[in-house]
């Protein structure tokens, strides 16, 4: 059995944050989340990319 690399391991918990992000409220007493989800996601993708640069480097 082959080992996932790491990229593919963040990307199934990429997913699953991405959807438990979308369910999250965009509101929460009266304070506007929308920027804060986005943020958290871009986060998210921003942190894949780092690690597929590593991958790329160390390949």
């Amino acid at each position: 059995m082959a080992t996932k690399k790491l990229s593919d391991r963040i990307r199934e918990t990429l997913a699953t944050a991405e959807a438990d992000i979308a369910k999250m409220p965009d509101t929460h007493d009266g304070i506007d989340l929308k920027s804060h989800k986005r943020t958290a996601l871009i986060q998210l993708q921003q942190s894949l990319n780092g690690v597929l640069m590593l991958e790329k480097l160390t390949a």
